[in-house]
C-alpha cells in the first residue's frame, strides 16, 4: 500500500498525501446527522476505502441522501419559477 500511494518509491505524486476525505461533506455537515452517527459513516466509508468487508452504504443512509437531494432540487425549481415570473426575464 505504502508503494500505491508513493510513499515508498518517489514520484510527483509522494508529496501530495495526506489528501483530506471530503466525502459526502454536506450530508455529514446537516445538522439532522447526529454526531455518533457521522463518526459511524466516517469510519464505515474509510473501511471500504481500504477494503474491509462489511462497509457496504446501508438502504437506509442512501435514501436519506435521495431525499436530502430531493429537497435541494424542489428548492433551486421553485427559484427558477420564480425567475421565470419576473417581468425581466428573456429565457434563453
Amino acid at each position: 500500500m505504502a508503494h500505491y500511494y508513493s510513499q515508498s518509491t518517489l514520484n510527483k505524486f509522494t508529496f501530495s498525501y495526506p489528501v483530506a476525505m471530503g466525502w459526502d461533506k454536506e450530508f455529514l455537515e446537516d445538522k439532522d446527522v447526529a454526531g455518533t452517527e457521522r463518526v459511524a459513516i466516517k469510519r464505515r466509508k474509510f473501511g471500504k476505502f481500504i477494503g474491509l468487508r462489511g462497509c457496504e452504504t446501508p438502504v437506509q443512509e442512501v435514501a436519506r441522501k435521495i431525499k436530502r437531494l430531493e429537497k435541494r432540487l424542489d428548492a433551486a425549481m421553485a427559484e427558477e419559477r420564480k425567475e421565470r415570473k419576473h417581468p425581466h426575464f428573456r429565457g434563453l
